[in-house]
């Protein structure tokens, strides 16, 4: 960056990016009328793309193929499947639908037309030539297993084997008929999706729906794992072992796609986490890292276990796990019904016995440790079908629903890293302390004599450590040696506080409890102003509760270190965090000093980063978590407060934007962080409003018109009359789109866009951003939509803005692959998410004296 003496301009994109790389021109004032009318699709739709201007031109490969239709049919024909049982009860289950439908062309080919087909294994089905009539009535007899009432001389109970229950059932082979009915619903020609960069947009869903379902169908009858669009074959050379009975799947992503140049299909690499197929007991051991099955914790198996399905030795028949017996094998009893055996009043008689016994007497099958352990329980609640474990076997391609280990974690992105090639074969300046400037290379940079832009100094401090075994005193004493190093004054400790070793063995949220408890008791007239807290690792059950204790009950600025983790470049990124907890600027934008970015710099500007974090599959009944935070301090861009709430599980639109009461009062997020703007910018309200979103997929962005008109209420609820204009950008991860150099092994330049050719038809101003080098793998650009724009960036200053803020996390010395606020948000989300996990569903407000600081940071 230039110094405070010699000012100069951010250069927009440096002298890599190529020109085409930045959105298009957008006229303020365009799209007047409500805002719904403005976000509708084909958002802001002027005459076509228009790429920037700015920039070095460069030639780059992707992962996107283009299609093309040569010869046969130019049409597909699309039908509504529906599949009943013979009660008429619709069937749901996809497979059963995909095996139905399988034998019905089979049997009926010739009343078909010996046509192929493709369906989806719901209610769709495609054809490429029409079948005979538009609507078909068939009936299919498949042989299935069922479960059917018998009162033979076998086991009884609720299941096959149960408790108390006289009634039984037994798995046998049987013959379920069903009922199909197939109507014709429209003929989907190819040339819609031919013309779709030249303007016709009409049908171009189906067709990339029929082409995507033709894909699915065809590997579904290869037996692959299908995750929506990604699909894994159960091919040894695709596994990695990750240990813990857990495997890493490599597979692939595929996906028809229109963009502005045309039909392409989108190939790429995919990855999922499966559980290691064989004996249920041997998973089980290695999962929780114990040398037999005695030692198993069976209550944290339940919740691992519940819908694996499992092959059981002694019938060759798969079953899908429900739960565990309460009792053991040994003692586990039920009434068995004795075959020919009746009483006086010609009842069945019936004798109690176990199921260990009945297995090792009655059907003669060895056991050799499953006495005393658990059943598994292959029933309903209500009608039990209890198991042996050692009689379990797990089938293959299972996917692994928990969360991995930090051990796990970095095993599978160690096996995942592929350079460029290899997928293809299988700069912004800087301002920090001094006014001396830092030009970054390939998107990093180094603080190595250099000064934090504002460091912060701590006067009262304390440590806190839970982690024994650890030397924490030349840990605390390295880190203040980095401050030092960087401009902040870091006095001594005033106290360290050791966990009692008896409490270890405690919960976490107590063991918090007792710590604070001496915290208090030492400081009760006058906490501390800074706690660094050592833990002993990072996914720690103490985190959650030490960051409420922290954040929400005490207000206290605070930083967990992982000791597990601990090394020079650890610490050295620990600084940075706590000079920007503590208040502190590290680094800053030349343009931010200068007030040179356009249309921000020199108009009163509030920015807005907006995420969900949604828990693991694993507890779906925990609440997801919104977090926005907001810039503050204008003209600066680097600095942030934030604002959270809870909302229903796996909601993506954010509900607690504007929340009036009937007192007149809004408790809801943006006005907070409009108040935290206008105190923290010289009491200015701010003239624009420009938001990054994360996490919308393209069929959610009809969705963010909710959430802009409840922003604009947030304003309006302030001042009536206030007016601001705004900007509203989605950024996209979730796609599967990487950009190479042609014959070279090297990442793409940092600062490379793409808007042209690969990019979406429909909206405009939408581009491919690639902001920062990655020092492993193969660098993945993000998605950027710009669906509202009535500030009127030009494409090269909406591209530069872009770009500025990916160079402004002050957790790091390097550009980060989105921009800023969105992390931020994702962060702050993502540690209330770990509140909510220990503490319960409900979520404190953050304490007065967190909620302007950059806590997530």
């Amino acid at each position: 960056m230039a110094s405070k003496g010699t000012l100069s301009n951010l250069p927009p994109p440096p002298q890599e990016i190529p020109p085409n790389v930045v959105p298009i021109q957008v006229e303020p004032g365009k799209g007047c009328g409500s805002l719904s009318e403005r976000l509708r699709p084909n958002f802001n739709q002027m005459n076509g793309p228009r790429p920037g201007v700015k920039g070095k031109k460069i030639h780059l490969l992707t992962n996107h193929f283009r299609v093309c239709f040569q010869g046969g049919t130019s049409h597909l024909h699309s039908y509504s499947v529906n599949v009943h049982y013979e009660n008429g009860d619709p069937v749901t289950r996809r497979n059963l639908i995909r095996k139905v439908i399988q034998k019905l062309w089979e049997i009926y080919s010739l009343e078909l037309g010996e046509q192929a087909f493709a369906t989806d294994g719901q209610q769709s089905l495609f054809t490429a030539c029409p079948l005979p009539k538009k609507k078909l009535e068939f009936t299919v007899v498949l042989d299935v297993a069922t479960s059917k009432s018998k009162t033979d001389g076998s086991l009884s109970g609720n299941g096959d084997f149960s408790e108390g229950d006289q009634k039984r059932q037994k798995i046998i082979s049987g013959f379920k008929t069903f009922k199909v009915q197939i109507t014709f619903v429209s003929v989907i020609p190819f040339q819609s999706m031919l013309d779709a960069p030249n303007g016709v947009k009409s049908g171009n869903n189906e067709v990339l729906r029929a082409l995507d379902t033709i894909l699915q169908h065809s590997n579904a009858k290869r037996n692959c794992l299908l995750l929506r669009q990604s699909y894994f074959s159960n091919e040894i050379r695709n596994f990695m072992d990750l240990t813990g009975g857990i495997l890493g799947l490599r597979g692939f992503h595929s996906s028809f796609q229109s963009v502005q140049g045309g039909l392409f299909f989108n190939l790429d690499v995919s990855t999922t986490t499966i559980i290691q197929l064989g004996p249920l007991v041997n998973f089980l051991m290695a999962n929780q890292n114990v040398d037999n099955p005695f030692k198993i914790d069976w209550t944290k198996a339940t919740g691992i276990l519940k819908n694996l399905r499992i092959k059981l030795a002694h019938s060759n028949r798969e079953h899908k796990i429900t739960g565990l017996s309460d009792r053991l094998c040994k003692e586990l009893k039920f009434l068995l019904r004795l075959k020919g055996s009746h009483d006086q009043n010609d009842n069945v008689q019936t004798v109690e016995v176990t199921v260990y016994d009945y297995f090792i007497r009655r059907r003669g099958i060895e056991l050799s440790y499953s006495s005393n352990l658990p059943c598994i329980n292959v029933g309903s609640q209500h009608r039990p079908q209890f198991i042996p474990i050692e009689l379990c076997s797990l089938v293959s391609l299972q996917r692994y629903k928990e969360e991995l280990s930090i051990h796990q974690r970095s095993l599978l992105l160690k096996k995942l890293r592929q350079k460029p090639m290899e997928i293809i074969n299988d700069l912004n300046e800087l301002r920090v302390g001094n006014k001396v400037d830092l030009v970054p290379k390939r998107s990093r940079w180094n603080f190595n004599d250099k000064k934090f832009a504002e460091p912060k100094g701590i006067e009262f401090w304390v440590v806190v450590n839970f982690s024994t075994g650890f030397d924490i005193r030349s840990s605390y004493t390295e880190l203040a040696k980095l401050g030092a190093m960087e401009g902040m004054h870091i006095r001594p400790p005033a106290f360290v506080f050791e966990e009692n070793p008896k409490h270890k063995k405690k919960p976490g949220s107590v063991r918090v409890d007792l710590m604070f408890e001496q915290i208090i008791s030492k400081f009760r007239k006058d906490p501390p102003r800074f706690i660094l807290c050592f833990l002993p690792t990072k996914f720690s059950c103490l985190y959650g509760p030490w960051k409420k204790k922290c954040l929400m009950d005490f207000g206290i600025r605070n930083q967990c270190i992982a000791m597990n983790r601990v090394d020079e470049a650890y610490l050295a990124n620990v600084i940075l965090k706590m000079n920007a907890r503590l208040g502190g600027i590290n680094f800053m934008l030349s343009a931010e000093v200068s007030q040179t970015i356009p249309l921000v710099s020199k108009v009163p500007t509030l920015i807005l980063g907006m995420d969900v974090r949604h828990a693991a599959s694993a507890r779906s009944d925990l609440p997801s978590v919104a977090a926005v935070v907001g810039s503050r301090q204008w003209p600066m861009i680097s600095c942030y407060a934030a604002s959270i709430r809870v909302q229903p599980p796996k909601t993506e639109t954010i509900h607690s934007l504007f929340k009036p009461l009937s007192e007149g009062e809004d408790t809801g997020i943006i006005r907070e962080l409009l108040m935290d703007f206008y105190a923290s910018s010289g009491k200015r309200k701010p003239a624009q409003i420009i938001i990054f979103r994360q996490g919308l997929c393209e069929s959610q962005f009809k969705q963010i018109i909710n959430e802009v008109e409840e922003i604009i209420k947030a304003c309006k609820f302030l001042d009536e009359t206030w007016s601001p204009k705004f900007t509203l950008i989605i950024a996209q991860r979730r796609h599967h789109t990487k950009l190479f150099q042609p014959d070279s092994s090297e990442n793409i330049p940092p600062g490379t866009v793409v808007d042209t050719k690969i990019c979406h038809p429909l909206y405009n101003n939408n581009f491919y951003m690639c902001a920062n080098a990655a020092r492993v793998g193969t660098s993945r650009p993000s998605h950027y939509f710009v669906l509202l724009d009535e500030i009127g960036f030009s494409s090269d200053d909406a591209q530069e803005l872009v770009h500025c803020l990916c160079y402004v996390s002050q957790r790091c010395t390097s550009a980060i692959y989105e921009v800023a606020p969105i992390r931020y948000a994702r962060l702050a989300a993502a540690q209330m998410l770990e509140i909510v996990k220990s503490e319960g569903p409900q979520l404190p407000k953050l304490h007065k004296n967190i909620r302007d600081t950059m806590f997530f940071c």
